[in-house]
C-alpha cells in the first residue's frame, strides 16, 4: 500500500459513511492532490479500488457534492493526525 492508496481509501470510506447515513450534502476536503485529481479523472484510480470508487462517484453525482484541495499545513487537524500516524506501527488490511 502506498500513500495514494491510503488517501484514496480514506476518501472512499468518508463517502461510504455519508451514503450510509443518508447525507444529501457533502464537502470532501483533501490534502492529497492525487485524490483531488481522481475526482476529476477517475482513470488514475488503481484497479483494486476502482469499483468502490465508481460506486462513490455515482453516489456523489446524486447529492450536493463539493470537493476541494487544501495544503496539509492548512489543515491543522489532518497534519496532526498524519504526524501521529508516522509514529504508529504498520497496519495490514485483509
Amino acid at each position: 500500500m502506498n500513500a495514494f492508496h491510503a488517501e484514496l481509501m480514506a476518501a472512499i470510506l468518508a463517502m461510504e459513511v455519508a451514503k450510509r447515513k443518508g447525507y444529501n450534502y457533502l464537502w470532501l476536503e483533501t490534502d492529497s492532490k492525487l485524490v483531488y485529481l481522481a475526482l476529476i479523472s477517475p482513470f488514475i484510480v488503481p484497479w483494486t479500488l476502482r469499483n468502490r470508487w465508481n460506486n462513490c462517484l455515482v453516489f456523489v453525482s446524486n447529492i450536493h457534492f463539493t470537493f476541494s484541495h487544501v495544503y496539509r499545513e492548512g489543515n491543522a487537524c489532518a497534519d496532526g493526525m498524519a504526524n501521529l500516524g508516522l509514529t504508529l506501527p504498520p497496519i495490514f488490511f485483509d
